[in-house]
């Protein structure tokens, strides 16, 4: 089956888009968070447990992290954020300490802003399509192969 793709005169393949995206998302977000000495996985991660009052065990941390961040990977940023005392872990639940909860409240004010800008003109109809396709391709190519 093809599909027909065109934007503003642009054939690129999805795979070009998706890395296009995460890129400039990736540089994007490292500009506005260096100064609180924040990586993007970082962020990510400090963001993931300030939304659990009560923390996170590792092991759900591993699942909402896969595949963006192989568990080294990740236990490398935890440890970096607990060693800049942002993060503590309790009997393997990892929360926020008081500074965290501080550089966690700045860092959203700031991508806060950055998703405003980054969204502007997409509608929250295009926004929820563009992830359902994803969610969609993602679920295609790890389906087995029919035999």
């Amino acid at each position: 089956m093809t599909i027909p793709f065109e934007t503003q005169g642009s054939t690129r393949p999805i795979g070009y888009w998706i890395r296009s995206a995460d890129r400039c998302l990736t540089k994007a977000i490292e500009a506005i968070q260096s100064d609180l000495g924040l990586e993007r996985a970082d962020w990510q991660v400090l963001n993931t447990i300030a939304e659990s009052a009560a923390g996170m065990p590792f092991g759900r941390l591993r699942e909402t992290f896969d595949p963006m961040l192989e568990a080294r990977e990740l236990h490398k940023v935890l440890i970096s954020l607990a060693d800049r005392r942002l993060l503590r872990s309790e009997e393997d639940f990892w929360r926020l300490t008081d500074k965290g909860r501080d550089v966690h409240r700045s860092a959203m004010e700031r991508q806060t802003a950055l998703r405003r800008k980054a969204m502007q003109g997409i509608s929250e109809a295009d926004y929820s399509l563009v992830v359902n396709v994803l969610a969609r391709l993602v679920s295609n190519c790890q389906r087995p192969e029919d035999t």
